[in-house]
C-alpha cells in the first residue's frame, strides 16, 4: 500500500489525515500490520489476508467489550459504523495503538491468577447474549481431529511424545462437553500470552478471534496457566483460586464443578496439538515446537482423577 492507498482507507473514518508510515510490525500468512501516523496521533492498521468468521466476530465483541470498559484495545470504527472496512477485495481494520514490547507466555502469581479467572469470567458473561456464530479453531472437533491425525505419524516424533499422543489418543472422548451446559463467546487463547499485565492488574486482552461454544473448553484451555512454565508441576493452590474467582462472577454448574479434571485435560490436549502442529501449513511440524505442552499431557497421565480431586 502506497500513501494514496492510506489516504483513501483514512477517509473512511474520521481519523485525521495521513502524515507518514511507522514500523511493520506484524506480516504472517494471516495478516500484515503497519504503525500509521495521522494528524490526530498513531495508530495500528491491519490488513488481513485471511478473514473469516470468528475474526470478524472477534473485531465486533472487542467493540462490544471495550463499551462496557473491558480492559482491552479499541477498535476504530469507521464513518457507517464498522469495526472494519473492505479496501480493493481486502478485509482492513484500524486500531489504538498500545506499545507491547513482547507477550510471551509468563508465570502468573496467585494474585494475577485471581484477576486473570476473574476477566475470564467476565468474558463470558459478557458475550453469553451476543448473536455468535460456532467458529472451529480450538474447540471440541479440531482437536479431536488432530489427536487422531497425529497419533496416526506417531513415530515420527520423539518418545515422549509418542507417550502423551497415545495417553491423549485413548482418553479424548473424556474430554466432551455435555451439550446443556452454559455457553457464551469462545475465546480460545485467552491465556498469559494474550493477557496483558500491569503489575498485578491487566491492562489489555488481545488478538481477539471469536466463536460461540461451551464455556467448558474456555475456561480449561485457560487454565492450563496453572502448570509450572517448564510443564512439569501444577499449583493445585493456583488452580483453586482460579476456579473460587471464576466461580464468583459466573456460576459453574454442578457438572462443571465435577469435571474440573476434563476441563483441564481438554486444555492441555489442545496445546499439545499446536506444539504438534506447524502454524503456517497446518499440518504435522517436523518436531516437537513446544516441549513444556508434552510434559504437562505425561503429567495428567501419572495422575489419577481421584488424586487430583482430592488436591483440588
Amino acid at each position: 500500500m502506497n500513501e494514496k492507498d492510506i489516504a483513501k482507507i483514512l477517509s473512511q473514518y474520521n481519523l485525521g489525515k495521513f502524515v507518514k508510515f511507522g514500523e511493520i510490525k506484524k506480516d504472517d500468512t494471516i495478516s500484515f500490520g503497519q504503525i500509521i501516523y495521522t494528524t490526530k496521533g498513531k495508530l495500528f492498521l491491519k490488513l488481513f489476508r485471511a478473514f473469516d468468521n470468528v475474526i470478524r466476530q472477534g473485531l465486533e465483541v472487542s467493540t462490544h467489550l471495550k463499551s462496557k470498559n473491558y480492559p482491552t484495545f479499541k477498535v476504530y470504527v469507521s464513518k457507517k459504523g464498522k469495526p472494519f472496512i473492505t479496501y480493493k477485495r481486502n478485509k482492513i481494520a484500524l486500531f489504538e495503538y498500545i506499545n507491547i514490547k513482547a507477550h510471551e507466555w509468563h508465570d502468573l502469581n496467585e494474585t494475577q491468577i485471581k484477576e486473570y479467572a476473574k476477566y475470564l469470567a467476565k468474558f463470558h458473561v459478557l458475550t453469553k447474549n451476543l448473536n455468535l456464530k460456532k467458529g472451529k479453531s480450538g474447540g471440541l472437533s479440531e482437536v479431536s481431529s488432530k489427536i487422531k491425525k497425529f497419533y496416526k505419524i506417531r513415530k515420527r516424533y520423539n518418545k515422549k511424545a509418542q507417550i502423551a499422543l497415545e495417553f491423549m489418543y485413548s482418553n479424548f472422548n473424556n474430554i466432551k462437553c455435555q451439550k446443556n451446559q452454559p455457553s457464551s463467546g469462545f475465546f480460545s487463547e485467552f491465556n498469559p500470552g494474550h493477557v496483558i499485565f500491569k503489575g498485578n492488574k491487566i491492562r489489555y486482552v488481545i488478538d481477539w478471534e471469536i466463536g460461540k461454544n461451551n464455556c467448558f473448553y474456555d475456561y480449561g484451555s485457560s487454565m492450563v496457566a496453572c502448570f509450572s512454565l517448564n510443564g512439569t508441576k501444577l499449583s493445585y493452590k493456583k488452580l483453586r483460586i482460579f476456579t473460587k474467582e471464576y466461580n464468583k462472577i459466573r456460576k459453574l454448574s454442578k457438572w462443571e464443578l465435577n469435571h474440573i479434571y476434563e476441563a483441564l485435560m481438554f486444555g492441555c490436549f489442545k496445546y499439545a496439538t499446536w506444539a504438534l502442529m506447524d502454524p503456517k501449513t497446518g499440518k504435522s511440524a517436523k518436531e516437537v515446537r513446544f516441549p513444556e505442552d508434552i510434559k504437562k499431557i505425561l503429567f495428567l497421565k501419572n495422575t489419577k482423577k481421584e488424586d487430583f480431586c482430592k488436591k483440588l
